[in-house]
């Protein structure tokens, strides 16, 4: 590769989605951003052709096992792409919702902080709080003076703890090894006695090591018997001593006292309450571990129980179903426990059923929900024979609802959890660890407190930290690490965020950013970058620290590709990649691509006009004044908010801003958005985050939220099912002549249910085929094409279309079609007024655009009635839209508060606030800093205020009143159509300019060496080597010498483990990790790939196919693509739809009278058939007679089903007879295909799949 091609990243034919044969080049080791309308395929070509790529290529070095645990990507429809590097994304998934992941677990911060803790924390007490250390003998000498000074002391060292076992050869061992005595279940015995245990129960052995008075003299010999101990007893050793009473006790009394023992631990106890602490491990201090987790809540903090209160109905009786939990036909649900166990419940216990819930006394009222037992529960009397517990009922035993409850929801968690009430544990108070975690200290914190405060505090508490000189020199690396990290977060934007805040509260653009910290954490250079949208949340104070951090990772060698809307990013970009002209069909072109100057001179570009203020989005002329309804929140708390009072003025369009973590989305939806649900909806789970009043809720009658959730998460759901439209084109298509001669109801036209799909694909239009390691590969449909119905259905047409071909309308077109039936016009003209008129009807819901799913609801919300008194709620609505989709957006917002409702938006982007009719802001920072009202009024009033909000706003409202007066003369002269004026080639390239590139090349020189400080692994001696970069190096040396310890095991295994950091924990997993090896640090690291000589495998079942992994393509090759035969006949098997096997019929017997047989029995298979053995064949003759067949088939004699009973003597039925039931006798000819089809599904029904 010359060294120019070796600068570029070159993709040619890229067809990915709705692209258009796309080839392009980009500047690698540079900060890219692709623009373009929402819809256009700028996702299309960085994630699904230009990631997916990347990361297929560097997974498929990986050993044929691995990938298969990866999730292989299907291949992108791309021609070729040269100059990639292992890729990866970081993106706005949804963030895991799992309650145990926390900020500081998915950075991994966490994981650091364990270590520290484990390697450095002080442990303390639990109960006192005394500081612990290990207890040297010595120290364990001196409080037993200090304590029992003159007092007679057994020294004994524990054996065996609560064990079963007879243990007669270790006494006979420890009384050859001689020792005297053993006590033995708290009994002191001669070990020359004859000393039998019980097999099968628990002892407790501890051998007497020396019986001894504490006194000044046998202060050596006591040091050595107790040393002796701790050897014999694993680090711990048991002093049993105590004060005499009468100057007549004999030894051997004393020997016998029962509560005098005091345990030491060489590990880890505490002097005073002789708590010993477990091993100093990171698993202590992880809440995911049961080491470290609190026993109660098993490490979540919070117990959800079920309660009276949530199962029971007070001002119900028992038989009016008081209790909740029970379904219609009267069973506890999940269960077998039914009214019998009720009615024997109260018959037994005298409980009147007709008595109310609140007038039962308490005692019955316990008895009902926890029983009276503690019985064993368990799957046999819960789910499969429930008279056991009639049973126990019958004897007054009974073992309650709630245990029974929650047994069940060990197996269903979903549908039981509206009966449980969820609370912070009491014995962790919400901290998640055990006592014993939260006593090991550093510096004044535990764990739990570090990770309680903010990642800007934190960061001040390890850069100000004193710390000793072993300190240091232990936690070198882990305070590196840590500082790093919290540096990194800090810089991009979540300074404000707790290392223990739940994962489940982040936003989309948090996570993002989040994990971005993490990838700048793994410190690689050679790596593509790919970023959606970083931008989203935050605040214009925050992005210029995105745009450093976005930098960094440039700067680190690295090609940083981003797609991305926001003004300023895009003004940051090194080269800029122009998408469009506009959405969906006709996208997919490269408008422009090079400076922002190029883009700007486009004329087809959409973003340029944008960017130079040829189109912009306009500030109202004049503001809509509140109608004088409001909403009041009092004392609003929740979160970070400081018990604030807000007023939300209805009846307009309301924003609220504030920085990143200033309590926006605290206030919005922890708190208005649950308690207009409460209020609307009394038996709502919701609820709202704590407050003292809300006044105004009478205003409001519906509240709706709108967000950029998918519409749909399977391919087979799409717009018309979303917006209802398709049910009234169904009955429509049902309504046809054709279709009511044939029987066809609306079901008929859905590729969802049988009946009218095709069911050789079950309506999906492709055939799934799983290629195990490889990328699984999509074929259309033999038998329908693609078309997704059977042959039949579309065979009704309406307008001379099918029902397919309505699908494939786009909404314009549809649009049109349907103008004169304005039950469907009406939907498809909302549609049509967001923006979406080139969206199919029938493109699946998983290819829309956050932005265009958003769109697809607010049309929904748009075809209602107005109320006039409905509250919309959108948080961040423009999410991955571009100028002129926002534009759009706020078109549609601005129709609905036009027909009288409220639309209130949490919002940083300034052409939403500019045009909103009243402001608030939250502040004046985020975190701790945040949680105030800093202002509200018209965006006027904040610019004049100059909050941190209104000091941007200022800007935008003074440039907007600039450009308002020149844009009036330019839109009375009427505009062009974007499409038009673009024409292009079936296979297009834009031009770059050279001098581009030059530009870009000249401003960077990132690409760094490996430079390798302190490699000490095997017999390396601290060595600071550097490698330089995109050369062949070679490491030579004697055998020995340290050459592989250097190349594979220090450079190799750092490299590969940076890599997958950055992959799912899951497939990490599977993956294997080399030790990491002890480095003090590597710079300059690429993701690597070793290819080694290790010896290859001795097995026998290894051959020269299974070590190349030829053999594994081999066996999918034959799975897949392999034809199967009969191996007794060696005829070729073969499978048949209805469809398929009417074709097949017409096509060989046409013109022949052929008779349909469904198999009821056959002798000799193993399929499962509708007769298990031909003697039950006389219990279905009358059931099969009543569904209107006629005759059957035994062992080839036909005998009709009405003469049965006659003749049924004459036929010996035994398990080597054979029973067809006679389906349908016709004439084969293409007219009666349809006919044919028919009966051959009702004989495939029949004969579960098999038919003669």
């Amino acid at each position: 590769m010359s060294q120019e091609k070796a600068d570029q990243l070159v993709v040619i034919g890229a067809s990915e989605h709705n692209l258009k044969n796309v080839s392009l080049n980009i500047p690698r080791d540079s900060l890219t951003v692709f623009t373009g309308v929402s819809g256009s395929g700028k996702s299309s070509l960085a994630f699904d052709t230009i990631f997916k790529e990347g990361q297929r290529r560097f997974v498929e070095s990986l050993s044929a096992y691995a990938r298969q645990f990866l999730g292989q990507t299907d291949k992108p429809k791309v021609e070729h792409v040269e100059g990639l590097s292992p890729t990866i994304s970081v993106d706005q998934k949804t963030v895991n919702r799992n309650p145990r992941s926390t900020v500081g677990t998915i950075t991994e911060i966490y994981d650091h902080y364990r270590l520290l803790f484990a390697r450095l924390g002080k442990p303390h007490c639990p109960e006192c709080g005394t500081r612990i250390t290990s207890q040297t003998p010595e120290q364990i000498t001196d409080y037993a003076y200090v304590d029992a000074l003159n007092e007679a002391c057994l020294i004994l060292a524990p054996m065996v703890q609560e064990r079963k076992g007879e243990y007669r050869k270790e006494l006979e061992d420890w009384a050859a090894e001689g020792y005297v005595r053993a006590r033995i279940d708290g009994e002191v015995r001669r070990l020359d006695e004859d000393i039998r245990l019980a097999r099968y129960e628990k002892h407790s052995i501890e051998l007497v090591v020396d019986r001894l008075t504490i006194t000044a003299e046998e202060k050596s010999r006591f040091t050595e018997s107790v040393e002796k101990a701790l050897l014999l007893g694993n680090g711990l050793a048991i002093l049993h001593y105590g004060k005499k009473t009468a100057e007549n006790e004999t030894k051997n009394q004393l020997e016998q006292s029962p509560e005098k023992d005091h345990l030491f631990s060489q590990l880890m106890a505490c002097p005073s309450c002789q708590i010993a602490l477990p091993e100093m491990e990171p698993r202590l201090f992880s809440f995911n571990a049961p080491q470290g987790a609190c026993p109660s809540c098993n490490g979540i903090g919070q117990l959800s129980t079920f309660s009276e209160e949530k199962l029971c109905d007070p001002e119900l009786s028992i038989s009016e179903g008081a209790i909740k939990c029970f379904t219609e036909k009267g069973n506890l649900l999940y269960t077998k426990v039914d009214q019998r166990h009720v009615n024997s419940l109260m018959n037994n216990f005298e409980i009147n059923d007709k008595t109310l819930w609140k007038n039962l006394s308490v005692e019955q009222r316990q008895l009902i929900l926890y029983g009276n037992t503690k019985m064993k529960l368990g799957v046999s009397n819960i789910f499969r024979f429930p008279g056991q517990f009639l049973n126990k009922l019958e004897k007054q035993q009974w073992a309650g609802f709630i245990p029974i409850l929650q047994f069940v929801f060990r197996f269903v968690k979903g549908p039981l959890e509206k009966f449980q009430h969820t609370s912070i544990c009491p014995d962790c108070e919400g901290k998640r660890l055990n006592k014993m975690a939260l006593a090991v200290r550093l510096h004044g914190h535990n764990i739990n407190s570090l990770s309680g405060e903010s990642i800007e505090d934190s960061v001040n508490f390890f850069d100000n930290l004193k710390l000793t000189e072993t300190e240091k020199k232990i936690g070198r690396d882990i305070f590196r690490e840590i500082r790093d990290r919290l540096h990194f977060l800090n810089d991009v934007g979540v300074g404000y965020l707790t290392l223990e805040r739940s994962a489940a509260t982040l936003s989309g653009g948090e996570g993002q950013r989040i994990r971005l910290a993490s990838q700048l954490g793994a410190g690689l250079q050679g790596v593509l970058y790919v970023l959606d949208e970083p931008s989203i949340g935050l605040h214009q104070s925050d992005n210029k620290k995105l745009i450093r951090t976005l930098k960094k990772l440039r700067d680190r060698g690295n090609t940083v590709l981003v797609v991305e809307h926001d003004k300023e990013t895009i003004e940051s970009a090194d080269h800029l990649v122009d998408i469009g002209p506009t959405a969906g069909q006709d996208g997919g072109h490269i408008t422009a691509q090079g400076s922002m100057q190029k883009i700007i001179e486009a004329q087809e570009s959409i973003t340029g006009q944008f960017l130079s203020g040829q189109e912009q989005i306009a500030i109202p002329e004049k503001r809509r004044q509140p109608t004088g309804n409001k909403i009041t929140i009092h004392g609003a708390s929740f979160n970070n908010l400081n018990n604030i009072d807000c007023e939300i003025p209805l009846g307009i369009f309301v924003a609220v801003a504030g920085v990143s973590g200033s309590g926006k989305s605290s206030l919005i939806d922890g708190i208005l958005k649950k308690a207009l649900n409460c209020h609307l909806n009394p038996g709502s789970k919701d609820e709202p985050g704590p407050y003292k009043k809300i006044s105004g809720l009478e205003n409001i009658d519906r509240v709706i939220k709108i967000d950029q959730a998918p519409i749909g998460r399977t391919p087979r759901s799409n717009p018309a099912t979303y917006t209802k439209v398709l049910d009234p084109i169904r009955d429509l298509f049902a309504l046809m002549p054709e279709a009511k001669a044939r029987g066809y109801k609306k079901g008929r036209f859905s590729f969802n249910v049988k009946g009218g799909r095709c069911e050789d694909c079950q309506g999906a239009g492709l055939k799934t085929i799983e290629m195990q390691f490889l990328s699984d590969v999509q074929i259309p449909c033999d038998t329908c094409r693609g078309k997704r119905f059977n042959a039949e259905t579309l065979q009704i047409f309406y307008k001379n279309r099918t029902i397919h071909d309505v699908l494939e309308m786009t909404v314009t077109e549809a649009e049109e079609f349907f103008s004169a039936l304005p039950k469907i016009h009406i939907i498809l003209q909302t549609l049509l007024d967001v923006g979406l008129g080139y969206v199919k009807l029938g493109q699946p819901s998983t290819t829309l655009s956050g932005g265009e799913a958003q769109r697809v609801k607010i049309s929904s919300e748009l075809k209602k009635i107005a109320t006039g008194n409905t509250l919309y709620i959108l948080d961040e609505p423009t999410t991955g839209l571009h100028f002129k989709d926002i534009r759009l957006l706020l078109s549609c917002l601005n129709r609905l508060v036009d027909q009288g409702n409220t639309v209130l938006v949490i919002e940083h982007n300034l052409d939403v606030l500019k045009v909103a009719d009243h402001l608030i802001e939250l502040g004046p920072g985020g975190g701790k800093y945040g949680g105030e009202l800093v202002c509200e009024g018209t965006p006027e009033n904040l610019s004049e205020q100059m909050t941190l909000t209104g000091k941007f706003l200022k800007t935008v409202l003074e440039k907007g009143a600039e450009q308002n007066s020149f844009k009036e003369s330019e839109e009375k002269s009427g505009k062009v159509s974007e499409l038009q004026s673009f024409k292009v080639s079936a296979t297009e390239v834009i031009e770059e300019d050279p001098a581009d590139f030059e530009k870009v090349k000249v401003s960077k020189s990132y690409s760094r060496d490996i430079v390798i400080k302190g490699a000490s692994k095997n017999n390396l001696r601290h060595i600071d080597v550097r490698i330089p970069n995109n050369k062949m190096t070679v490491i030579t040396g004697v055998s020995g010498s340290g050459k592989t310890s250097l190349a594979f095991d220090t450079i190799f295994a750092e490299g590969q483990a940076r890599y997958l950091e950055s992959l799912s924990t899951y497939a990490r997993r599977f993956l294997g990790r080399m030790d990491k090896a002890p480095v003090d640090s590597i710079d300059g690291l690429s993701p690597a790939i070793a290819i080694n000589q290790k010896a290859t495998g001795r097995n026998p079942r290894s051959t020269v196919a299974t070590t190349t992994e030829i053999y594994d393509y081999l066996r999918l090759l034959f799975a897949r693509i392999g034809k199967a035969h009969c191996p007794t006949t060696g005829k070729p098997l073969l499978g048949y739809s209805p469809t398929r096997a009417a074709a097949f019929c017409t096509e060989h017997f046409e013109g022949e009278r052929i008779e349909l047989l469904a198999p009821l029995f056959l002798p000799g298979s193993s399929k499962i058939l509708l007769l298990d053995h031909p003697k039950h064949l006389p219990n279905v003759i009358d059931s099969l007679e009543q569904e209107g067949f006629v005759r059957l088939y035994i062992n080839g004699k036909a005998i009709r089903l009405d003469e049965w009973k006659e003749n049924s003597a004459e036929f010996k039925l035994s398990k080597n007879t054979t029973v067809d039931l006679g389906i349908d006798r016709l004439r084969v000819n293409p007219e009666e295909q349809k006919r044919l089809a028919e009966a051959i599904e009702n004989a495939f029904q029949r004969g579960h799949g098999l038919l003669k």
